[in-house]
């Protein structure tokens, strides 16, 4: 029997010099949008899930980012009664790294050549914005994060 156990992983908030949020749209949930993320593999360091799940769900690579600053906290959330991981109980839920990517200007985004089709749209919002368009499990993440960009990131 496995241990219960929270899913490790990262996760990025992609920003533009005008303060602006990169978030996308889930191809499973169609009514919600989020900030990029992904699970940790065993062999890995959190910097390298990073930017492994960056390519794999956005197909941005190093070259397009201008800034890399981890948040200095792992987040967490549970999962409710009616959210299963593939058929997972034992996982309780998520924790992850987080690092603000500031975006080279004029890059261009372009999710069909993803290698995952996780998103099916991709637009610039303001974390408000962000926060009211996504799933009830992340929105205090996503105000947590968002306290720290404005206080660290905006002028």
């Amino acid at each position: 029997m496995t241990k219960p156990y929270f899913r490790p992983g990262t996760g990025t908030v992609i920003y533009n010099q005008a303060g602006e949020v990169l978030s996308f749209r889930r191809a499973d949930f169609p009514n919600v949008w989020q900030l990029q993320q992904g699970g940790m593999e065993a062999s890995e360091i959190p910097l390298t899930t990073m930017w492994r799940e960056l390519l794999e769900e956005t197909s941005l690579t190093p070259a397009e980012i201008l800034n890399v600053t981890l948040y200095p906290e792992w987040t967490i959330y549970a999962y409710n009664k009616e959210y299963n991981v593939a058929g997972k109980p034992e996982c309780l839920g998520q924790a992850h790294l987080w690092y603000y990517l500031e975006l080279k200007p004029a890059t261009v985004i372009d999710l069909t050549k993803a290698h995952d089709q996780e998103f099916t749209e991709w637009q610039w919002s303001t974390f408000a914005e962000l926060i009211a368009k996504t799933g009830e499990l992340k929105k205090g993440i996503y105000t947590t994060l968002n306290k720290y960009f404005e206080n660290n990131f905006l002028l």
